[in-house]
């Protein structure tokens, strides 16, 4: 979900899961993660990692106007599938809680 507010500021809706540290040593270690990060500017369906209150998320943009609880959960599972590509060996991926926040932009 993208808003903007005039031409200046624009509030976009992040999707993802806090980063501890087991999944950050995880990701370190990861080939198809450091991979990704180069697509990252080219891809909007690449993860992405975000600082929202002084903490890491990792996790996707909403790209809806309209943001409802199915299209939550369905960024929830597609989120999960690729933890899952790039740290196959992380545990307890199925019980990490998801966190939605507004993040503001300005320019």
């Amino acid at each position: 979900m993208e808003t903007t507010l005039d031409s200046r500021v624009t509030v976009k809706i992040f999707i993802g899961f806090l980063v501890n540290p087991e999944l950050k040593a995880n990701l370190a270690h990861s080939l198809g993660w450091k991979e990704a990060a180069i697509l990252r500017a080219t891809d909007q369906n690449q993860l992405l990692e975000t600082s929202y209150h002084n903490k890491s998320y990792i996790g996707f943009y909403g790209d809806d106007k309209l943001l409802t609880l199915a299209y939550i959960h369905d960024i929830q599972n597609l989120l999960r599938t690729q933890l899952h590509e790039y740290c196959p060996k992380l545990i307890g991926v199925e019980k990490m809680p998801i966190f939605v926040f507004p993040q503001i932009f300005v320019s």
